[in-house]
């Protein structure tokens, strides 16, 4: 182990939660892109924030220019349970031109209950054009408790009733 290593383990034990992360990704930008790769999988089995490694390894190395090891990062933190990785996926499926991914990609993370996935497939339906999609999402959003979405569409600004009915304003001030 390296001076700089014992360095970031010793702040790790000492408490700094980013020192660990900060060690993965000095190890990346080193070149031992094997030894951060390791040391984020050890620390997803060992620390309590589970996800969180892997998932910002890939964000590091997406935002390095490294895609393909950054989508295979997001899947592996996808499997390790990180609805947020798939988000990033999806984005990066986006970005490569493959928007049946990303929609796939989206819809599975909406279904872990990530609202940010949710919020892209209202914004997607909404580019084609797709009314009867948009509704059925905000309902689906309102289904589980995300009445903030009714801020994304006008159609109802008061919100739904229980039986899936536009609320009415002056409901809403009783």
């Amino acid at each position: 182990m390296t001076a700089a290593e014992r360095l970031f383990r010793g702040a790790a034990d000492a408490g700094h939660r980013n020192a660990i992360q900060e060690l993965i990704r000095w190890r990346d930008e080193t070149g031992d892109h094997a030894g951060a790769v390791a040391l984020a999988r050890e620390t997803v089995n060992t620390d309590v924030n589970r996800r969180h490694p892997l998932h910002e390894l890939a964000r590091w190395r997406d935002a390095n220019g490294d895609s393909t090891g950054a989508e295979s990062l997001y899947r592996e933190a996808a499997r390790f349970g990180s609805d947020d990785a798939l988000v990033d996926l999806a984005v990066s499926r986006e970005r490569a031109g493959d928007r049946g991914a990303a929609d796939t990609l989206y819809r599975a993370a909406a279904d872990r209950g990530n609202v940010d996935a949710l919020r892209a497939l209202v914004l997607r339906h909404e580019e084609r054009g797709d009314g009867k999609g948009v509704e059925s999402l905000l309902r689906e959003a309102a289904d589980a408790g995300n009445a903030r979405f009714f801020l994304l569409d006008s159609r109802w600004p008061s919100g739904l009733d229980p039986d899936g009915q536009p609320t009415s304003p002056w409901d809403k001030m009783t």
